[in-house]
């Protein structure tokens, strides 16, 4: 479950993160969390925030271009 999760849910969730996640409102936001920890429950393992996810990939890109 967790391969299926990270290869196609995760994937969809996080796709262009860094551009969409800072513009999308506090509902919305909650409902991609509300998905996530959906998720984690099924799996039964913790998974990574949204928010986290795009923290990471921020610095992965400030790091990429520095």
């Amino acid at each position: 479950l967790l391969l299926f999760y990270r290869s196609v849910i995760e994937s969809i969730l996080t796709l262009s993160v860094t551009v969409w996640f800072s513009n999308i409102t506090t509902q919305e936001a909650e409902l991609l969390e509300r998905i996530v920890h959906t998720a984690s429950r099924i799996i039964g393992i913790k998974l990574p925030a949204l928010k986290e996810i795009h923290e990471s990939r921020l610095k992965k890109l400030k790091n990429h271009w520095h």
